[in-house]
């Protein structure tokens, strides 16, 4: 919703459910939950996060894998997708608002990808290339002080989310 002509059809669909769930709150209680970007072990290969994962596991077991990044400085707030999904109730039974979800710090794409070796032990010359390639557009640092004074945080720490989407993987 921050930038929806980046994603085309699927982001401007996105921004207007958002402005439509404002624009009918003074008629029902409805709120917005802004999910910043959220992993775990189930999410489909194609995004950036299992990708990594993914291919550090094969790396791991001694396959003849290489990962190829590009915008290895882009920053994301990545969170664990489970967490996120135990905020949702919360917002539910809150006064309406719009509430984002999110870890509030965020991590470079080679740290995501330094911490899936370093869960298997393995140098980032043995697995990784970097190429030159697009830059994504930086993500806005997430205002999570709503959630939060709903008594939602997050629980599982950066490194332990990249562990176990690599040892799923």
């Amino acid at each position: 919703i921050f930038d929806p002509h980046r994603y085309g059809l699927y982001g401007i669909s996105k921004q207007f459910a958002h402005e439509a769930v404002i624009g009918y709150r003074s008629q029902l209680h409805v709120s917005n939950a802004v999910l910043y970007s959220h992993t775990s072990p189930r999410q489909d290969r194609r995004f950036l996060a299992p990708t990594i994962a993914a291919t550090v596991a094969r790396a791991a077991r001694g396959e003849n894998v290489r990962l190829r990044l590009t915008d290895v400085k882009g920053v994301r707030d990545w969170g664990y997708a489970p967490d996120y999904a135990r905020a949702l109730p919360l917002i539910a039974r809150a006064d309406p608002g719009d509430y984002t979800v999110a870890t509030g710090q965020t991590r470079a794409v080679w740290e995501f990808a330094e911490a899936a070796l370093d869960a298997v032990r393995l140098d980032w010359d043995a697995v990784v290339d970097v190429e030159q390639g697009p830059v994504a557009p930086e993500e806005a640092p997430a205002d999570i002080g709503p959630i939060e004074a709903l008594g939602w945080k997050p629980e599982t720490r950066f490194r332990e989310m990249v562990r176990l989407m690599v040892e799923a993987a």
